[in-house]
Protein backbone atom coordinates (compact mmCIF):
# COMPACT_ATOMS: atom_id res chain seq x y z
CA UNK A 1 0.00 0.00 0.00
CA UNK A 2 1.22 3.43 -0.87
CA UNK A 3 0.10 6.16 1.47
CA UNK A 4 -0.10 9.91 1.18
CA UNK A 5 -0.37 12.66 3.94
CA UNK A 6 -1.47 16.20 5.34
CA UNK A 7 -2.17 19.77 3.90
CA UNK A 8 -4.74 22.75 3.96
CA UNK A 9 -6.22 26.41 3.95
CA UNK A 10 -9.46 27.96 3.11
CA UNK A 11 -10.72 24.60 4.27
CA UNK A 12 -7.69 22.46 3.92
CA UNK A 13 -5.50 20.19 5.97
CA UNK A 14 -5.67 16.64 4.74
CA UNK A 15 -4.06 13.37 5.25
CA UNK A 16 -4.46 11.03 2.38
CA UNK A 17 -3.77 7.37 2.14
CA UNK A 18 -3.91 6.11 -1.42
CA UNK A 19 -4.98 2.52 -1.22
CA UNK A 20 -3.86 -0.36 -3.34
CA UNK A 21 -6.67 -1.47 -5.58
CA UNK A 22 -6.23 -5.22 -5.87
CA UNK A 23 -10.00 -5.55 -6.32
CA UNK A 24 -11.00 -2.40 -8.17
CA UNK A 25 -14.65 -1.46 -7.73
CA UNK A 26 -16.05 1.91 -8.66
CA UNK A 27 -19.56 1.78 -7.25
CA UNK A 28 -21.29 0.24 -4.27
CA UNK A 29 -24.71 -0.54 -5.67
CA UNK A 30 -25.52 -3.36 -8.11
CA UNK A 31 -26.55 -2.44 -11.62
CA UNK A 32 -30.18 -1.74 -10.76
CA UNK A 33 -30.88 0.59 -13.66
CA UNK A 34 -29.58 3.59 -11.72
CA UNK A 35 -27.51 6.21 -13.49
CA UNK A 36 -23.80 6.75 -12.94
CA UNK A 37 -24.64 10.05 -11.23
CA UNK A 38 -26.87 8.24 -8.74
CA UNK A 39 -24.19 5.63 -8.07
CA UNK A 40 -21.67 8.41 -7.41
CA UNK A 41 -24.01 9.78 -4.74
CA UNK A 42 -24.49 6.29 -3.28
CA UNK A 43 -20.74 5.65 -3.25
CA UNK A 44 -19.82 8.92 -1.55
CA UNK A 45 -22.33 8.29 1.25
CA UNK A 46 -21.66 4.58 1.77
CA UNK A 47 -17.88 4.90 1.72
CA UNK A 48 -18.13 7.88 4.07
CA UNK A 49 -20.40 5.96 6.41
CA UNK A 50 -17.73 3.28 6.63
CA UNK A 51 -14.54 5.34 6.91
CA UNK A 52 -15.62 8.76 8.27
CA UNK A 53 -13.52 9.52 11.34
CA UNK A 54 -16.40 10.89 13.38
CA UNK A 55 -19.29 8.69 14.56
CA UNK A 56 -22.29 10.94 13.87
CA UNK A 57 -22.84 9.68 10.34
CA UNK A 58 -22.98 6.05 11.55
CA UNK A 59 -25.07 6.83 14.63
CA UNK A 60 -27.58 9.25 13.16
CA UNK A 61 -28.10 8.26 9.52
CA UNK A 62 -29.14 5.31 7.41
CA UNK A 63 -29.12 5.00 3.65
CA UNK A 64 -32.87 5.71 3.65
CA UNK A 65 -32.72 8.70 5.99
CA UNK A 66 -29.69 10.23 4.28
CA UNK A 67 -31.13 9.51 0.82
CA UNK A 68 -27.92 10.24 -1.11
CA UNK A 69 -29.60 10.26 -4.52
CA UNK A 70 -31.36 13.50 -3.62
CA UNK A 71 -27.94 15.13 -4.15
CA UNK A 72 -27.60 13.94 -7.74
CA UNK A 73 -26.65 16.88 -9.95
CA UNK A 74 -25.67 17.44 -13.56
CA UNK A 75 -22.15 16.00 -13.33
CA UNK A 76 -20.24 13.43 -11.29
CA UNK A 77 -18.19 16.15 -9.58
CA UNK A 78 -21.20 18.30 -8.74
CA UNK A 79 -22.92 15.23 -7.30
CA UNK A 80 -19.91 14.25 -5.21
CA UNK A 81 -19.56 17.81 -3.91
CA UNK A 82 -23.24 18.04 -2.97
CA UNK A 83 -23.23 14.65 -1.24
CA UNK A 84 -20.05 15.49 0.65
CA UNK A 85 -21.57 18.78 1.79
CA UNK A 86 -24.32 16.73 3.44
CA UNK A 87 -21.70 14.40 4.96
CA UNK A 88 -19.82 17.42 6.36
CA UNK A 89 -23.00 18.68 7.94
CA UNK A 90 -23.06 15.66 10.25
CA UNK A 91 -19.95 16.91 12.11
CA UNK A 92 -19.40 20.40 13.49
CA UNK A 93 -15.64 20.52 12.80
CA UNK A 94 -15.95 19.35 9.20
CA UNK A 95 -18.90 21.65 8.61
CA UNK A 96 -16.97 24.65 9.95
CA UNK A 97 -13.66 23.99 8.19
CA UNK A 98 -14.83 22.17 5.07
CA UNK A 99 -12.14 19.50 5.32
CA UNK A 100 -13.85 16.81 3.18
CA UNK A 101 -14.08 17.65 -0.50
CA UNK A 102 -14.19 16.28 -4.04
CA UNK A 103 -12.08 16.90 -7.12
CA UNK A 104 -11.90 15.79 -10.69
CA UNK A 105 -10.39 12.31 -10.96
CA UNK A 106 -7.00 12.10 -9.29
CA UNK A 107 -4.88 9.21 -10.54
CA UNK A 108 -3.01 8.04 -7.44
CA UNK A 109 -0.82 5.71 -9.48
CA UNK A 110 0.62 8.40 -11.75
CA UNK A 111 0.04 11.26 -9.34
CA UNK A 112 2.46 9.96 -6.77
CA UNK A 113 5.24 9.20 -9.24
CA UNK A 114 6.28 12.75 -10.10
CA UNK A 115 5.92 16.29 -8.89
CA UNK A 116 2.38 17.46 -9.49
CA UNK A 117 2.06 20.33 -11.93
CA UNK A 118 0.09 23.36 -10.83
CA UNK A 119 -2.06 25.43 -13.17
CA UNK A 120 -2.19 29.03 -11.95
CA UNK A 121 -0.56 32.43 -12.24
CA UNK A 122 2.08 31.12 -9.85
CA UNK A 123 1.83 33.77 -7.15
CA UNK A 124 -0.54 35.02 -4.50
CA UNK A 125 -1.32 38.27 -2.66
CA UNK A 126 -2.08 39.62 0.79
CA UNK A 127 -3.00 42.96 2.27
CA UNK A 128 -0.19 44.98 3.84
CA UNK A 129 -0.49 47.56 6.61
CA UNK A 130 1.37 50.82 7.21
CA UNK A 131 1.40 50.29 10.97
CA UNK A 132 3.16 46.93 10.51
CA UNK A 133 0.67 45.30 12.86
CA UNK A 134 -1.14 42.05 12.02
CA UNK A 135 -4.62 42.29 10.49
CA UNK A 136 -5.16 46.00 10.99
CA UNK A 137 -8.28 45.98 8.84
CA UNK A 138 -8.72 49.74 8.45
CA UNK A 139 -8.67 51.60 5.14
CA UNK A 140 -6.43 54.37 6.52
CA UNK A 141 -3.80 51.79 7.46
CA UNK A 142 -3.97 49.88 4.17
CA UNK A 143 -0.61 49.78 2.36
CA UNK A 144 -1.58 47.74 -0.68
CA UNK A 145 -2.08 44.22 -2.07
CA UNK A 146 1.40 42.68 -1.88
CA UNK A 147 2.74 39.59 -3.62
CA UNK A 148 3.41 37.00 -0.90
CA UNK A 149 5.31 34.38 -2.89
CA UNK A 150 6.14 33.50 -6.50
CA UNK A 151 6.98 30.14 -8.03
CA UNK A 152 10.00 30.78 -10.30
CA UNK A 153 8.79 28.34 -13.00
CA UNK A 154 5.39 30.01 -13.36
CA UNK A 155 4.49 32.63 -15.95
CA UNK A 156 4.69 35.33 -13.28
CA UNK A 157 8.04 34.02 -12.05
CA UNK A 158 9.51 33.92 -15.54
CA UNK A 159 8.39 37.52 -16.09
CA UNK A 160 10.16 38.69 -12.95
CA UNK A 161 7.33 39.11 -10.43
CA UNK A 162 8.71 39.07 -6.89
CA UNK A 163 7.63 39.15 -3.29
CA UNK A 164 7.73 42.85 -2.20
CA UNK A 165 5.84 43.96 -5.33
CA UNK A 166 2.26 45.13 -4.91
CA UNK A 167 -0.64 45.02 -7.35
CA UNK A 168 -2.07 48.45 -8.09
CA UNK A 169 -4.23 47.58 -11.11
CA UNK A 170 -5.88 44.57 -12.72
CA UNK A 171 -6.95 45.15 -16.34
CA UNK A 172 -6.64 48.94 -15.78
CA UNK A 173 -8.90 48.93 -12.69
CA UNK A 174 -7.26 50.47 -9.63
CA UNK A 175 -7.29 48.37 -6.47
CA UNK A 176 -7.88 49.57 -2.93
CA UNK A 177 -9.19 48.32 0.38
CA UNK A 178 -12.76 47.62 -0.64
CA UNK A 179 -15.01 44.70 -1.50
CA UNK A 180 -14.84 45.46 -5.22
CA UNK A 181 -11.06 44.97 -5.17
CA UNK A 182 -11.38 41.72 -3.23
CA UNK A 183 -13.87 40.51 -5.85
CA UNK A 184 -11.54 41.47 -8.70
CA UNK A 185 -8.66 39.55 -7.15
CA UNK A 186 -10.75 36.48 -6.38
CA UNK A 187 -12.12 36.50 -9.91
CA UNK A 188 -8.63 36.89 -11.33
CA UNK A 189 -7.25 33.92 -9.42
CA UNK A 190 -10.28 31.60 -9.45
CA UNK A 191 -12.75 32.38 -12.21
CA UNK A 192 -12.23 29.35 -14.44
CA UNK A 193 -13.33 31.30 -17.51
CA UNK A 194 -10.50 33.82 -17.01
CA UNK A 195 -7.11 32.63 -18.20
CA UNK A 196 -5.13 35.88 -18.38
CA UNK A 197 -4.93 39.38 -16.97
CA UNK A 198 -2.93 42.57 -17.40
CA UNK A 199 -1.55 43.32 -13.97
CA UNK A 200 0.19 46.55 -13.01
CA UNK A 201 2.71 46.13 -10.20
CA UNK A 202 4.57 48.69 -8.15
CA UNK A 203 8.12 47.80 -7.16
CA UNK A 204 9.59 48.87 -3.79
CA UNK A 205 11.22 51.95 -5.30
CA UNK A 206 7.94 53.18 -6.78
CA UNK A 207 8.49 52.07 -10.38
CA UNK A 208 5.38 50.58 -11.98
CA UNK A 209 5.36 47.80 -14.55
CA UNK A 210 2.38 46.31 -16.43
CA UNK A 211 2.65 42.62 -17.27
CA UNK A 212 0.38 40.38 -19.33
CA UNK A 213 0.13 37.25 -17.19
CA UNK A 214 -1.47 33.91 -18.00
CA UNK A 215 -2.64 30.89 -16.08
CA UNK A 216 -0.34 28.09 -17.19
CA UNK A 217 0.85 24.69 -16.04
CA UNK A 218 4.24 24.56 -14.29
CA UNK A 219 6.15 22.53 -11.72
CA UNK A 220 6.00 24.40 -8.39
CA UNK A 221 9.05 24.83 -6.18
CA UNK A 222 8.78 23.54 -2.63
CA UNK A 223 11.88 25.36 -1.34
CA UNK A 224 11.42 29.02 -2.25
CA UNK A 225 14.54 30.28 -0.48
CA UNK A 226 17.34 29.09 1.77
CA UNK A 227 20.41 30.74 3.19
CA UNK A 228 22.50 31.41 6.28
CA UNK A 229 21.57 34.66 8.03
CA UNK A 230 23.44 36.66 10.63
CA UNK A 231 21.79 38.25 13.66
CA UNK A 232 22.63 41.82 14.81
CA UNK A 233 25.03 40.35 17.37
CA UNK A 234 26.71 38.09 14.83
CA UNK A 235 24.98 34.75 15.50
CA UNK A 236 24.38 32.47 12.52
CA UNK A 237 21.01 30.95 11.65
CA UNK A 238 19.89 28.63 8.88
CA UNK A 239 16.79 30.04 7.16
CA UNK A 240 14.54 28.12 4.77
CA UNK A 241 11.21 29.06 3.18
CA UNK A 242 9.30 25.84 2.61
CA UNK A 243 6.11 26.19 0.56
CA UNK A 244 4.68 22.64 0.57
CA UNK A 245 5.66 19.09 1.43
CA UNK A 246 6.44 17.75 -2.01
CA UNK A 247 7.10 14.09 -2.75
CA UNK A 248 10.36 13.29 -0.98
CA UNK A 249 11.85 11.94 -4.20
CA UNK A 250 11.17 15.26 -5.92
CA UNK A 251 12.09 17.65 -3.11
CA UNK A 252 14.97 15.75 -1.55
CA UNK A 253 17.66 17.46 -3.63
CA UNK A 254 16.40 20.94 -2.72
CA UNK A 255 16.01 20.00 0.93
CA UNK A 256 19.45 18.38 1.09
CA UNK A 257 21.03 21.45 -0.48
CA UNK A 258 19.51 23.70 2.16
CA UNK A 259 19.86 21.39 5.16
CA UNK A 260 23.30 20.22 4.07
CA UNK A 261 24.58 23.80 4.00
CA UNK A 262 23.26 24.32 7.55
CA UNK A 263 24.84 21.09 8.75
CA UNK A 264 28.20 21.80 7.12
CA UNK A 265 28.26 25.27 8.69
CA UNK A 266 27.56 23.81 12.13
CA UNK A 267 24.32 25.78 12.41
CA UNK A 268 22.34 25.12 15.59
CA UNK A 269 19.71 27.87 15.20
CA UNK A 270 17.13 27.12 12.51
CA UNK A 271 14.45 29.49 11.22
CA UNK A 272 11.88 27.46 9.27
CA UNK A 273 9.44 29.65 7.35
CA UNK A 274 6.11 27.83 6.95
CA UNK A 275 3.88 30.91 6.80
CA UNK A 276 2.40 29.87 3.42
CA UNK A 277 2.89 26.11 3.71
CA UNK A 278 -0.43 24.29 3.34
CA UNK A 279 0.76 20.71 3.60
CA UNK A 280 1.66 17.72 1.44
CA UNK A 281 3.27 14.32 1.85
CA UNK A 282 3.80 13.03 5.37
CA UNK A 283 6.84 11.00 4.33
CA UNK A 284 8.54 14.29 3.53
CA UNK A 285 7.32 15.57 6.89
CA UNK A 286 8.99 12.55 8.47
CA UNK A 287 12.25 13.43 6.70
CA UNK A 288 12.11 17.04 7.87
CA UNK A 289 11.17 16.05 11.43
CA UNK A 290 14.17 13.70 11.53
CA UNK A 291 16.39 16.48 10.16
CA UNK A 292 15.24 19.14 12.61
CA UNK A 293 14.77 17.11 15.79
CA UNK A 294 17.15 17.95 18.66
CA UNK A 295 20.03 15.74 19.73
CA UNK A 296 17.95 14.35 22.61
CA UNK A 297 15.76 12.47 20.09
CA UNK A 298 16.90 8.90 19.46
CA UNK A 299 16.00 6.37 16.81
CA UNK A 300 12.81 4.61 17.86
CA UNK A 301 11.31 7.53 19.76
CA UNK A 302 7.69 7.97 18.78
CA UNK A 303 6.94 10.69 16.25
CA UNK A 304 3.16 10.31 15.77
CA UNK A 305 0.32 7.82 15.31
CA UNK A 306 -2.61 7.64 12.88
CA UNK A 307 -6.00 6.91 14.49
CA UNK A 308 -9.06 5.60 12.62
CA UNK A 309 -12.66 5.08 13.71
CA UNK A 310 -13.48 2.12 15.95
CA UNK A 311 -15.14 0.10 13.17
CA UNK A 312 -12.08 0.31 10.93
CA UNK A 313 -9.80 -0.62 13.81
CA UNK A 314 -12.01 -3.65 14.58
CA UNK A 315 -12.03 -4.75 10.94
CA UNK A 316 -15.76 -4.00 10.61
CA UNK A 317 -15.76 -2.72 7.06
CA UNK A 318 -16.66 -4.02 3.64
CA UNK A 319 -16.13 -1.40 0.96
CA UNK A 320 -12.51 -0.61 1.83
CA UNK A 321 -11.70 -4.30 1.40
CA UNK A 322 -12.26 -3.69 -2.31
CA UNK A 323 -9.50 -1.08 -2.18
CA UNK A 324 -6.64 -2.78 -0.35
CA UNK A 325 -5.38 -6.09 0.96
CA UNK A 326 -6.93 -6.61 4.40
CA UNK A 327 -5.05 -7.53 7.54
CA UNK A 328 -6.37 -7.74 11.10
CA UNK A 329 -4.10 -4.89 12.26
CA UNK A 330 -4.41 -2.71 9.16
CA UNK A 331 -6.10 0.25 10.91
CA UNK A 332 -4.94 -0.36 14.47
CA UNK A 333 -2.70 2.27 16.15
CA UNK A 334 0.13 -0.22 16.69
CA UNK A 335 0.37 -0.68 12.92
CA UNK A 336 0.15 3.05 12.25
CA UNK A 337 2.81 4.56 14.51
CA UNK A 338 5.74 6.44 12.95
CA UNK A 339 8.99 6.58 14.91
CA UNK A 340 12.04 8.79 14.52
CA UNK A 341 14.85 7.35 12.42
CA UNK A 342 17.78 9.74 12.27
CA UNK A 343 20.09 7.25 10.58
CA UNK A 344 20.54 8.48 7.04
CA UNK A 345 23.45 8.39 4.62
CA UNK A 346 22.42 11.58 2.85
CA UNK A 347 23.81 15.00 3.67
CA UNK A 348 20.42 16.27 4.83
CA UNK A 349 20.28 15.13 8.44
CA UNK A 350 20.63 15.00 11.34
CA UNK A 351 21.38 18.66 12.08
CA UNK A 352 20.46 18.35 15.78
CA UNK A 353 19.54 22.03 16.21
CA UNK A 354 19.44 23.59 19.65
CA UNK A 355 16.74 26.13 18.80
CA UNK A 356 13.97 26.04 16.21
CA UNK A 357 12.01 29.14 15.22
CA UNK A 358 8.98 28.48 13.00
CA UNK A 359 7.25 31.30 11.15
CA UNK A 360 3.54 30.59 10.72
CA UNK A 361 0.28 32.12 9.52
CA UNK A 362 -3.31 31.17 8.76
CA UNK A 363 -2.17 29.31 5.64
CA UNK A 364 0.09 27.02 7.70
CA UNK A 365 -1.79 23.74 7.66
CA UNK A 366 -1.83 19.99 7.65
CA UNK A 367 1.62 18.42 7.30
CA UNK A 368 3.12 21.76 8.39
CA UNK A 369 1.08 21.58 11.60
CA UNK A 370 1.95 17.89 11.94
CA UNK A 371 5.63 18.84 11.90
CA UNK A 372 5.13 21.41 14.67
CA UNK A 373 3.11 18.94 16.72
CA UNK A 374 5.69 16.17 16.29
CA UNK A 375 8.65 18.30 17.37
CA UNK A 376 7.10 20.27 20.24
CA UNK A 377 7.38 17.49 22.87
CA UNK A 378 11.12 17.10 22.26
CA UNK A 379 12.39 20.69 22.27
CA UNK A 380 11.70 21.50 25.94
CA UNK A 381 10.58 25.02 25.12
CA UNK A 382 13.34 25.68 22.58
CA UNK A 383 10.84 25.82 19.73
CA UNK A 384 9.12 29.17 19.15
CA UNK A 385 6.25 30.04 16.81
CA UNK A 386 6.29 33.50 15.26
CA UNK A 387 3.65 34.91 12.92
CA UNK A 388 0.66 37.12 12.30
CA UNK A 389 -2.11 34.59 12.96
CA UNK A 390 -3.05 31.14 14.21
CA UNK A 391 -2.28 28.23 11.94
CA UNK A 392 -5.23 26.71 10.07
CA UNK A 393 -6.05 23.85 12.45
CA UNK A 394 -6.28 20.48 10.72
CA UNK A 395 -5.43 17.36 12.72
CA UNK A 396 -7.31 15.02 10.37
CA UNK A 397 -6.79 13.42 6.97
CA UNK A 398 -8.28 11.22 4.27
CA UNK A 399 -8.22 8.31 1.90
CA UNK A 400 -8.78 9.33 -1.72
CA UNK A 401 -11.63 7.31 -3.22
CA UNK A 402 -11.83 7.21 -7.04
CA UNK A 403 -15.15 6.69 -8.82
CA UNK A 404 -15.48 5.69 -12.48
CA UNK A 405 -12.20 7.50 -13.25
CA UNK A 406 -14.36 10.62 -13.28
CA UNK A 407 -14.17 11.97 -9.73
CA UNK A 408 -12.11 11.55 -6.56
CA UNK A 409 -13.47 12.41 -3.14
CA UNK A 410 -11.73 12.88 0.17
CA UNK A 411 -13.73 12.33 3.33
CA UNK A 412 -12.07 12.73 6.73
CA UNK A 413 -10.85 9.27 7.72
CA UNK A 414 -8.20 9.65 10.41
CA UNK A 415 -6.47 11.86 12.95
CA UNK A 416 -2.84 12.09 14.06
CA UNK A 417 -1.51 12.45 17.60
CA UNK A 418 2.08 13.08 18.68
CA UNK A 419 4.25 11.27 21.23
CA UNK A 420 2.39 13.05 24.04
CA UNK A 421 -0.93 11.84 22.57
CA UNK A 422 -1.79 15.41 21.57
CA UNK A 423 -3.60 16.35 18.38
CA UNK A 424 -3.33 19.63 16.54
CA UNK A 425 -6.12 21.87 17.83
CA UNK A 426 -8.99 22.60 15.44
CA UNK A 427 -8.18 26.24 16.18
CA UNK A 428 -4.57 25.69 15.10
CA UNK A 429 -1.41 26.79 16.89
CA UNK A 430 -1.25 30.33 18.24
CA UNK A 431 2.09 32.06 17.62
CA UNK A 432 3.90 32.84 20.85
CA UNK A 433 4.94 36.11 19.25
CA UNK A 434 2.33 37.78 17.08
CA UNK A 435 4.40 39.61 14.49
CA UNK A 436 3.47 41.33 11.23
CA UNK A 437 4.06 39.43 8.00
CA UNK A 438 6.51 41.78 6.28
CA UNK A 439 5.21 41.31 2.75
CA UNK A 440 7.18 44.34 1.54
CA UNK A 441 10.45 42.58 2.41
CA UNK A 442 12.23 39.92 0.35
CA UNK A 443 13.01 36.40 1.53
CA UNK A 444 16.20 36.44 3.59
CA UNK A 445 15.94 40.15 4.42
CA UNK A 446 17.04 40.33 8.06
CA UNK A 447 14.76 43.36 8.59
CA UNK A 448 11.61 41.43 7.59
CA UNK A 449 9.46 41.52 10.71
CA UNK A 450 9.13 37.80 11.47
CA UNK A 451 12.70 37.00 10.44
CA UNK A 452 14.02 39.87 12.55
CA UNK A 453 12.01 38.65 15.55
CA UNK A 454 13.62 35.20 15.25
CA UNK A 455 17.13 36.69 14.97
CA UNK A 456 16.48 38.93 17.99
CA UNK A 457 15.39 35.88 19.99
CA UNK A 458 18.64 34.16 19.05
CA UNK A 459 20.52 37.20 20.36
CA UNK A 460 18.50 37.25 23.57
CA UNK A 461 17.01 40.61 22.62
CA UNK A 462 13.48 41.09 24.01
CA UNK A 463 10.78 40.91 21.34
CA UNK A 464 7.32 42.34 21.94
CA UNK A 465 4.29 40.99 20.08
CA UNK A 466 2.75 43.49 17.67
CA UNK A 467 -0.61 43.60 19.41
CA UNK A 468 -3.36 45.60 17.75
CA UNK A 469 -6.21 47.36 19.51
CA UNK A 470 -9.90 47.37 18.78
CA UNK A 471 -9.82 43.83 17.41
CA UNK A 472 -13.48 43.04 17.97
CA UNK A 473 -14.68 46.21 16.25
CA UNK A 474 -12.45 45.55 13.25
CA UNK A 475 -13.61 41.97 12.99
CA UNK A 476 -17.13 43.16 12.33
CA UNK A 477 -16.12 45.53 9.54
CA UNK A 478 -12.99 44.02 8.00
CA UNK A 479 -13.15 42.66 4.48
CA UNK A 480 -13.09 39.00 3.54
CA UNK A 481 -9.63 37.81 2.55
CA UNK A 482 -8.66 36.96 -0.97
CA UNK A 483 -9.27 33.22 -0.72
CA UNK A 484 -6.80 30.51 -1.58
CA UNK A 485 -8.08 27.76 -3.84
CA UNK A 486 -7.84 24.10 -2.80
CA UNK A 487 -4.91 22.49 -4.56
CA UNK A 488 -3.41 19.03 -4.74
CA UNK A 489 -0.88 19.81 -2.01
CA UNK A 490 -3.61 21.03 0.33
CA UNK A 491 -3.64 17.52 1.68
CA UNK A 492 -2.11 15.43 4.37
CA UNK A 493 -0.75 12.79 2.02
CA UNK A 494 0.65 9.65 3.50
Amino acid sequence: MRVFNIGAVGGLLLLLAASCKDKKKDDVKPDDGSSEIQRVADSVYLFSREIYFWDEIRNSTTYESFNPRQYAKGTDLETAEATLAAVRNTNANDKKKGYSYATDYYNAETGSMATQPESSYGFFVKSGWKSRKPASGTSSDFAGWFVTYVHPNSDAGKKGVQRTWKIVKVNNTNLGYNQASVDILNNMFYDETTKSATVTFEKPGGEQVALDLSIASFIPSSVLYSGILQSPKGAKAGYMVYKFFDLLEDSRTALETALGSFKNAGIKNIILDLRYNNGGFTRTQDYLANSLSPATVSNGNKMYTYYYNADLQAGNYTLMRTRHAYSATYYKPEANTVNFNKTDNSKGFPINPTNLYIIVGDQTASSAELLINDLKPYFNGNIKLIGDDHTFGKPVGFFPIDLFKKVTFWTVSFMTRNSSDQQVSYDGFAPELKIYDGVDKAWGDVTEDCTKAALDLIDGTPVISAVTTGTSARAATSLPKVQLKKQYYDNMLR
